[in-house]
């Protein structure tokens, strides 16, 4: 078999340039190393002949607005007004919700980013531009190394909705079909974790070039088994008490029960850890499902054996979840987790979530 590419596009924050994937490469190896033949490899030996790993990052588009904005001077809410209205509004919603203690700081290294990419266009554009780019170029490393219909997208909460709209963007490029053809390119597996597309769905036009409708995520082109689908696969998983997947969420009534699948969890290790990546992976119904898709063994992917003893160490290290965990978050959209939220409503829903998760 072919090595298989997995782009790794990571969530919301400042990422640790040069080595923020570690985290993700090192949880999807040490699930694959549970199942044969891959429990006789070191680490190294998967990634060099079944698993190439490949960072996709886009949060230095987020920390160039966050130095230039700090560094300018007067009140947070008049900088960003200045810019846009709409971000004004934000700090300014977000300062009552904090009670004003800290808030500048917590907004700027929290929930900056989301909102940035949410409201601004600007933003959005750059950010879709630079993970267009850098897919491309790893798409190029892939057909040199001729392994055709291998390529895989692995993404994490804001990640999803950043992946989305790049994914969707390719579609329509416009460049060097020598480099790129995007009538020719299907992605095997398109796995979101933790998504958020459509809490963060586009509400401005993407691309210049393209109509807003196309950025739709339940009807867009990573609907699989639709025409001119780009997307074999489409995983989505999500924990039952990760606030971050509660509001408007990822729930197609419509999609084809082959190449889209659905999975939910409920243990959990600690109640911080919910929405991190590697919490979602150490799981075997995520992480099996992910891989077998991945390494395109489905019909033997692993041993009943190999299976439980995955799920006995999972389940001596993770304990069922409470259905009750964060009830103040459920309460900002009522019992109405489709409600699509104000911006008020959203920027409560954010910090609130922020502020949970990071105690």
């Amino acid at each position: 078999m072919a090595r298989q590419h997995v782009f790794l596009v990571h969530g919301m924050g400042e990422q640790e340039k040069g080595s923020w994937h570690k985290p993700f490469v090192d949880a999807l190896i040490g699930a694959v190393r549970y199942y044969h033949p891959f429990s006789e490899m070191s680490p190294q030996e998967v990634e060099q002949h079944y698993l190439k790993f490949i960072p996709v990052s886009y949060d230095d588009i987020f920390n160039e607005y966050r130095e230039r904005w700090t560094g300018m001077t007067g009140g947070v809410a008049a900088t960003l007004a200045s810019t846009n209205p709409e971000l004004g509004d934000a700090f300014l919603a977000f300062s009552e919700s904090a009670n004003g203690e800290g808030a500048a700081r917590f907004f700027w290294t929290h929930l900056l980013d989301p909102l940035l990419w949410y409201l601004f266009p600007q933003a959005r554009e750059a950010v879709v531009s630079r993970v267009t780019t850098q897919l491309i170029d790893g798409i190029a490393e892939m057909n040199a190394e001729g392994s055709v219909d291998s390529a895989h997208l692995l993404a994490h909460s804001l990640g999803t909705s950043v992946a989305h709209d790049s994914l969707v963007a390719l579609c329509h490029w416009k460049g060097d079909k020598t480099v790129f053809d995007p009538d020719k390119h299907v992605w095997q597996t398109v796995g979101m974790i933790a998504n958020v597309g459509r809490l963060l769905e586009a509400t401005f036009t993407v691309d210049q070039s393209v109509d807003v409708s196309a950025f739709k995520v339940y009807s867009s082109a990573l609907k699989p088994g639709g025409q001119g689908s780009v997307c074999r696969n489409y995983l989505n998983a999500h924990h039952a008490i990760d606030p971050f997947t509660w509001p408007r969420r990822f729930k197609p009534a419509d999609w084809p029960t082959y190449g889209y699948s659905d999975i939910e969890v409920t243990r959990v290790r600690r109640l911080t850890q919910v929405h991190d990546f590697d919490h979602y992976m150490k799981d075997p119904a995520v992480h099996v499902a992910v891989l077998s898709l991945i390494l395109k063994r489905a019909d033997n992917m692993c041993t009943a054996e190999e299976v439980r003893r995955a799920y006995d160490d999972f389940n001596a290290e993770f304990h069922p979840c409470q259905p009750t965990e964060f009830a103040e978050i459920r309460e900002i959209f009522g019992g109405d987790s489709d409600k699509k939220l104000s911006l008020r409503e959203l920027v409560k829903f954010l910090y609130k979530t922020f502020k949970e998760l990071r105690q």
